[in-house]
C-alpha cells in the first residue's frame, strides 16, 4: 500500500497524506496536479495546506457550501460505497463498527 493510501485516523493528517500524495501523482504521471477540489473542511483550510499548495502551484478550489450537487461523481461514488457497505454490514451476523474502513477498503 502506498503511504498515502493508508486509514486517515485523526483530521490534521490530511495534509501529511496530501505532501505524499502530490510527488506520487507526479512520479506516475509526470505532471503536477493543477487543482485541488474540496469542501470548506477544516481538514482543507489550514496554513499549512494553503502553504503547500502554493509551493507546489497548484489551484486550491472549494466546492460551494450545502451544494453535493457540484460535485456528481463524488457523491455518486460514495452512495455506491455507502450501499455496499451497509449491505454487507447487514448480511454479517456480528461486526464490529470499528471496522468499517475496512470493510469500505474491501
Amino acid at each position: 500500500m502506498v503511504a498515502w493510501a493508508r486509514s486517515m485516523k485523526h483530521k490534521p493528517e490530511t495534509t501529511q497524506i496530501l505532501e505524499n500524495f502530490v510527488p506520487e501523482v507526479e512520479l506516475q504521471t509526470h505532471k503536477s496536479p493543477a487543482t485541488f477540489r474540496t469542501d470548506n473542511g477544516g481538514e482543507y483550510v489550514t496554513r499549512d495546506l494553503k502553504g503547500f499548495f502554493t509551493s507546489k502551484g497548484i489551484l486550491h478550489e472549494f466546492s460551494p457550501p450545502y451544494s453535493p450537487k457540484s460535485n456528481g461523481v463524488a457523491e455518486r461514488v460514495n452512495r455506491t460505497i455507502r450501499v455496499s457497505l451497509r449491505t454487507m454490514l447487514e448480511s454479517a451476523s456480528t461486526y464490529d463498527k470499528k471496522l468499517w474502513a475496512e470493510a469500505v477498503l474491501t
